[in-house]
């Protein structure tokens, strides 16, 4: 048996993800459950030395973009409890105003230091990020509607490609 060469975290964690995707055929998996599962096979690969520990850069600054997603979430919860005076759960003045919020064009502050010319921002930025999510969609339904017949006719996109019945990728 040959050894491979150790490969990094990232890479493992990209082998495994797609292996346990792809190992759930039609019945699908939950992101939440994929990435349980290739997170504890990374793990087996780190301790029987075929994997590198995870470099601690990149893991804090995971930790710090997916704090940044979850400060987003909050600061759009927020704004909506502040114009109601309603929310789910009532969040203290002091966290408003320490909250993260997404101004546009890669720019962050906290609720405290939001003006109303920063609404104004945010809510144009909000409107070009629909027109795009929209084009998105649009593009999206159009392909979609292209290879469906196609899909159906050989019963995945798997079968389809080995049968080289989608014209557009090179068998």
């Amino acid at each position: 048996m040959t050894r491979r060469r150790k490969i990094t975290a990232t890479e493992a964690i990209a082998q495994e993800y797609h292996r346990i995707i792809d190992d759930s055929a039609n019945d699908g998996i939950t992101r939440h459950d994929a990435v349980a599962l290739a997170t504890e096979q990374v793990l087996n690969l780190i301790d029987a030395g075929w994997s590198f520990a995870p470099d601690p850069t990149d893991a804090i600054r995971l930790a710090a973009q997916k704090f940044d997603e979850a400060q987003g979430r909050t600061a759009d919860a927020i704004l909506g409890a502040l114009a109601s005076g309603e929310s789910s759960s009532p969040v203290p003045p002091q966290e408003i105003n320490r909250t993260v919020v997404t101004l546009g064009g890669g720019k962050r502050k906290t609720w405290r230091h939001v003006t109303r010319e920063d609404i104004d921002l945010m809510t144009e930025q909000r409107k070009i990020n629909v027109r795009r999510q929209q084009q998105a969609i649009k593009a999206w339904r159009e392909n979609a509607q292209n290879i469906a017949p196609i899909v159906e006719q050989y019963g995945t996109v798997g079968d389809a490609l080995d049968a080289s019945a989608l014209p557009l990728i090179p068998a």
